[in-house]
């Protein structure tokens, strides 16, 4: 496991919370456990099956605005086949 210095990850049961904080930005991601898109999680996969859901519908969206804004975060999502072992 590794940690990343200014990202926090606090789970409760219906609720995980990403705290993101630098010395220009600060704010938090909300993931509400149970949404329409992320009901079918596994509770210890919630995070990673709502972050890749939400990238991977995101980049279907065909709007330069949202291809513009990842590029100047520098944020690049590449949908990869499951591994269903």
């Amino acid at each position: 496991m590794s940690e990343i210095k200014g990202l926090t990850i606090k789970n409760q049961q219906d609720l995980t919370s990403l705290e993101a904080s630098s010395s220009n930005q600060h704010g938090l991601i909300y993931i509400t456990h149970g949404a329409p898109k992320n009901w079918v999680a596994k509770p210890d996969e919630m995070v990673s099956h709502t972050l890749a859901g939400f990238f991977k519908a995101l980049n279907q969206i065909d709007d330069p605005r949202i291809a513009s804004l990842m590029n100047d975060y520098g944020l690049v999502y590449r949908e990869l086949e499951i591994d269903n072992e």
